[in-house]
Parts: structure tokens; C-alpha cells; sequence
């Protein structure tokens, strides 16, 4: 690319595998073509940006459902650089390719008419949600940390590192895309800024974010303000994460692992949202591979993991996660990270962020 235009194109997208409803992301660097095609449908909604539709069934009323439940995330000045959002049926980039954000710098600063394009869409298609918040997510920051802090490329030079501590861990940047910084952020943007519809994907009550081995956006001390003084947006009217339970590996036998916890604490007096899962491999990435049933007697809540489906799956230790999160989309965790060999060692442990520590 000719240096003297001084643009540098940047473009993100977003890969979504289905496993039991989780999601994996990865990061592309190259330019993209964009669609030459005349759109089905297209409606403008009052921020000025256009939803264009190539999905056949799709009328009007989609999509001023679509652009509403869109306009629910945290939106200021930067919406004034994305031009449009394309709907598309079908996956051109495989079917792990769900989302793309089209970024693109001039003169070191972000360039109007950025988009993205969603795929996969259909009635079918639970993600729809939750892939768009996620890409707003990556205009929302490049556009703020480039304004605020004369980031363009590298989000470790960034304050919002430095918060979120990604120089302590020697994986960020490594290649896996969950441990990708700008990754990472935009997953912190869904939690912190994004739509309280969210709750309504089951996916996102137990990965509201790829990465298991970082705490929750919630769980880190100044980040949501860091966010605020950013972009100088409020974010969600509920702004309290729940109180984080005690979760506790309380037996052991040939069947199965056993946990409970009391019921959480939360300011608004509505019901909570828990989810228990298995992470496998939790060295390496962050594969979602059991949801685990949860049972309540009184206000003590009970899940178990079956050691059989363990042996059978061959897996050698495990990291279970027990996700709390309110009605607005405002999460907190608590983890045992569990070697199978001798999972009695782990009766009774607190978790604490120091678990998170490597």
C-alpha cells in the first residue's frame, strides 16, 4: 500500500463456532471488497446509520426490530462514522464467520463510513444480538482510544491495558485470538455497554466473554469507570454487577463432582441468571464443553459434573466456572480450576482473582 496516503486499513471480524452455544473469535488484517450488490431492503434508523438487507423474508418490520435492539448498546458521537450494517443470509467466509467490523484509518485517525456485516442471519440465528454488540464494540473503542489516547493499532500502549492488567499475561497477542487485546476489549464493551436484551441469548448468560482465564469486565476495579471518563457515556442504567457467591466442590465419588453456593446478592431485587460450566483445556483456550444442570433447595443452589462423561472425554483437568449474572447483562464469576487426578485436593476452596494469576 502506497505510505504516502498515510491510510491504513484495518478490518476485524468476528468467527463464531457454535458448542454448545459458545463462541470463539478470531482477527483478520486485510482489506475487504465491499458488496456491490443492491440491497433487498434498507431502513435508516434515527442515528443515521442504514440496516441493508439481503435476506429474503426479511420486510420493514425486521428490520426496525434489528436497528432498535441495536440502538440498546451504549451509543455517542462515534455511531457518526458507521455508515450502514448488511444483513446477510448466507456465510460467503464459511460458517464460522458471523461478523466483520471494516475499519479503516486516514491520517491516523479512524475514517468515516465504516460497517459491518453480519451473517447467518436468519430467525434461526440467536447470535444476531450479541455479534452486532460485539462489533460495535470494536468502532466504540478504536474510535474512542484513537480520539482520547492517539491509539490506532496497538491497545497495549492504551490506558485501558494498563486497567485491565493484558501486560501481566505473557499470551496477549500471541496469535489465539482470545487472548487478542482488541478482542478482549470489545467483549468488555458488550458487558459494560451493551444491550440488557443480551440476556436473553442462553449463550451469553454462560460465555459473556471468550476468554475464561481473565475475570469478567465486571470484576476489574476501574475498568467500567475507565470506560465512562473514555467516552464520557454512562453505559447501562444499571450500573452493579451482583454480589459473587462462594462456589464450593463439596464431594467427590466415582459418579460424579458435586458444587453449590448460596444465592447471590444484587441491588435490584430481581431474580439472577446462574449458568455452571466446564472449560476444557484451560491452559490453552477456552472451549466451553459441558453446561452443567442446576438444582435450588432453599437458598442453596447445586450442580455436578459426571466423571464418567469425563473418563469417557478423556479429559485431564477442568475448569469449572459458575457465571452470575442480573437482568441487565452485569456478570460475575467464580472458578475452580480442578486436576482430576486428585480433585479432592480443591474441597472447599475460595476462588479469588488471584486464581486469575499466572
Amino acid at each position: 500500500m502506497n505510505k504516502k496516503s498515510r491510510t491504513l486499513v484495518i478490518t476485524i471480524f468476528l468467527v463464531c463456532i457454535t458448542l454448545l452455544g459458545g463462541n470463539h473469535f478470531a482477527v483478520s488484517a486485510s482489506p475487504l471488497q465491499a458488496n456491490s450488490e443492491a440491497p433487498l431492503l434498507t431502513y435508516k434508523g434515527t442515528h443515521g446509520v442504514e440496516i441493508r438487507s439481503y435476506v429474503p423474508g426479511y420486510d420493514l418490520d425486521k428490520l426496525k426490530e434489528i436497528y432498535a435492539e441495536f440502538a440498546k448498546n451504549t451509543i455517542g458521537e462515534e455511531i457518526a462514522y458507521l455508515s450502514h450494517i448488511n444483513l446477510y443470509p448466507d456465510y460467503p467466509r464459511g460458517t464460522n464467520t458471523v461478523g466483520m467490523w471494516h475499519g479503516e484509518w486516514f491520517r491516523d485517525q479512524i475514517a468515516p463510513g465504516r460497517y459491518i456485516d453480519l451473517f447467518g442471519v436468519g430467525d434461526d440465528n440467536p447470535y444476531v444480538l450479541n455479534t452486532l454488540s460485539h462489533e460495535y464494540g470494536h468502532h466504540f473503542l478504536y474510535y474512542y482510544l484513537n480520539k482520547k489516547e492517539g491509539i490506532t493499532n496497538n491497545y497495549l500502549d492504551s490506558e485501558y491495558a494498563k486497567i485491565r492488567n493484558l501486560n501481566h499475561y505473557t499470551e496477549i497477542d500471541n496469535g489465539d485470538h482470545c487472548w487478542s487485546a482488541v478482542e478482549i476489549a470489545a467483549e468488555d464493551y458488550v458487558q459494560l455497554f451493551g444491550s440488557p436484551d443480551l440476556t436473553r441469548i442462553r449463550s451469553y448468560q454462560y460465555t459473556p466473554q471468550e476468554n475464561a482465564h481473565l475475570p469478567l469486565a465486571w470484576e476489574v476495579p476501574g475498568l467500567y469507570d475507565y470506560f465512562v471518563n473514555l467516552s464520557g457515556l454512562k453505559g447501562k442504567e444499571d450500573r452493579d454487577a451482583p454480589g459473587m457467591p462462594l462456589l464450593q466442590l463439596t464431594e467427590v465419588t466415582s459418579e460424579g463432582l458435586f458444587f453449590q453456593w448460596d444465592e447471590a446478592t444484587d441491588d435490584s431485587g430481581e431474580p439472577l441468571i446462574y449458568s455452571m460450566v466446564g472449560v476444557t483445556h484451560p491452559t490453552e483456550d477456552s472451549t466451553v464443553k459441558y453446561l452443567m444442570s442446576i438444582t435450588k433447595e432453599n437458598n442453596c443452589y447445586k450442580s455436578s459434573l459426571s466423571r464418567r462423561q469425563l473418563r469417557e472425554d478423556r479429559i485431564e483437568d477442568i475448569l469449572v466456572k459458575l457465571i452470575v449474572m442480573d437482568q441487565s447483562g452485569n456478570a460475575v464469576s467464580n472458578n475452580i480450576q480442578i486436576d482430576l487426578s486428585h480433585p479432592e485436593d480443591y474441597f472447599f476452596l475460595m476462588p479469588a482473582s488471584v486464581l486469575y494469576l499466572k
